[in-house]
């Protein structure tokens, strides 16, 4: 017969019933849930790689963090850039010469 009990901190005590008198314990730590994402497998440059190392021990973040992160930036940058193009193509936005003396 086997039990677990759970505690906060998603670590529990496994407790196997060994005869009437006698429990054999055991702490187990629980795996974090799945995320919901897909796999990227990818090969960079070894100096950039321990850049990201170097990134990830200095910060705390996982490097699935770290990337996740670096790839929103990239991202959200690049669109605002071609909104911000596409205003002054159409005319929405003028730019403004800078006249220096």
């Amino acid at each position: 017969e086997s039990h677990q009990v759970f505690d906060e901190k998603a670590t529990f005590l496994r407790y196997n019933r060994i005869d009437k008198f006698t429990y054999e314990y055991e702490e187990k730590t629980m795996a974090r849930p799945k995320k919901y994402g897909q796999y990227l497998n990818v090969k960079i440059d070894t100096d950039i790689y321990h850049r990201l190392e170097e990134y990830c021990i200095d910060s705390g973040y996982t490097k699935t963090t770290a990337v996740e992160r670096a790839l929103t930036l990239l991202m959200d940058t690049y669109e605002a850039d071609k909104e911000t193009l596409r205003k002054i193509a159409d005319g929405s936005v003028k730019l403004v010469e800078n006249k220096k003396r």
